[in-house]
């Protein structure tokens, strides 16, 4: 599992990108999700990525770490 975040000012506004994927623990399947948009709705295009991995399946991938 990984995030990566990041932020820049474009004509003064600061926008962020977030990143994230997660895979099995010997790379068959990998997962990845990006949101882009003002930091202010950093939070929220958090959430948008988490929940895209979930739909996408990276609770089942978590939990069959968890439970290895």
């Amino acid at each position: 599992m990984a995030v990566f975040a990041e932020q820049w000012i474009d004509k003064d506004e600061t926008n962020i990108r977030v990143r994230a994927m997660v895979g099995e623990l010997d790379g068959s399947n990998l997962l990845k999700s990006d949101r882009t948009g003002s930091y202010q709705l950093s939070n929220g295009l958090a959430e948008e990525v988490a929940e895209d991995l979930i739909d996408q399946g990276a609770d089942r991938i978590l939990k069959r770490f968890n439970d290895a």
